[in-house]
């Protein structure tokens, strides 16, 4: 079973990015508070989303720091942000998520001693049915 995005959602996310991504320069800090508020509430239905929002994160909590707290003043995103915005914009439409993933069973041994350290890991997956 997989979760997805309703397209009303979709085309709201992709229209606030793109606009965000043209008027690189212009946007207030509380306009990209406001994105990233859509991508988190987006995370449950794409599955990798949560891997590409993190550096516009950073550039909010920077440009508040400079800022003093004042939501209504500019920021510009860096370039691994756009690059972010820029894989919403491309994988929102055929992005999902599982409901039911694979129990993984990780083990791991290690040895550490003055001399060194070692470690053996074992990885399989039980197939849920």
């Amino acid at each position: 079973m997989k979760v997805f995005l309703k397209r009303a959602k979709k085309s709201k996310l992709k229209d606030h990015l793109v606009f965000a991504l043209q008027n690189q320069g212009k946007l207030t800090i509380e306009y990209v508070a406001k994105i990233i508020g859509y991508l988190v509430s987006s995370l449950p239905a794409i599955q990798f989303g949560a891997l590409h929002y993190r550096s516009t994160q950073r550039d909010k909590i920077r440009a508040l720091k400079v800022s003093r707290g004042n939501f209504k003043a500019k920021i510009s995103v860096s370039v691994k942000a756009q690059n972010e915005l820029k894989w919403w914009i491309d994988n929102v439409d055929q992005s999902f998520n599982v409901i039911r993933k694979p129990a993984i069973q990780l083990t791991m041994y290690s040895d550490a001693s003055l001399q060194g350290w070692s470690g053996v890991f074992y990885w399989w997956t039980m197939v849920c049915r």
